[in-house]
């Protein structure tokens, strides 16, 4: 009787496992798509970081960034280094669904600190030449 609750507990333990590595894989395919999509589609604005929370394989940012007169704030994960709470940071975002974003790691230069974003982004990463 033990040999068939071992056999049982070992194919369910199988199966958690299964469905875990299957969750991953799309997940992982899933966010490759939609960096793919900002990059090409995608329109550059600015966040700001509210806070930097360290977890095993890189940091939690939580930021918050205005598009088209309306307030996001969203939680990103980060497998660099270097990013600095209360700082400016570019983000890119699909125009069509402004809650879909990419972290740029590039701080934005102190020539733009005081000034927001235009209401609809930047089609280009602005520099303080552009400007």
């Amino acid at each position: 009787m033990k040999m068939v609750d071992q056999n049982t507990n070992g194919k369910q333990g199988l199966m958690f496992l299964a469905f875990f590595f299957f969750v991953v894989i799309v997940y992982s395919v899933l966010e490759v798509y939609i960096r793919k999509d900002v990059k090409q589609n995608g329109i550059y604005s600015k966040c700001y970081v509210k806070d930097v929370l360290g977890y095993k394989g890189g940091v939690r940012i939580d930021v918050d960034y205005s598009f088209k007169g309306k307030q996001y704030k969203s939680l990103i994960n980060y497998t660099g280094s270097g990013v600095a709470k209360g700082e400016q940071y570019f983000i890119m975002l699909l125009p069509n669904e402004p809650s879909v974003i990419t972290f740029e790691n590039n701080p934005v230069p102190s020539c733009l600190l005081n000034t927001d974003a235009p209401y609809d982004g930047w089609q280009h990463k602005p520099t303080c030449e552009s400007h």
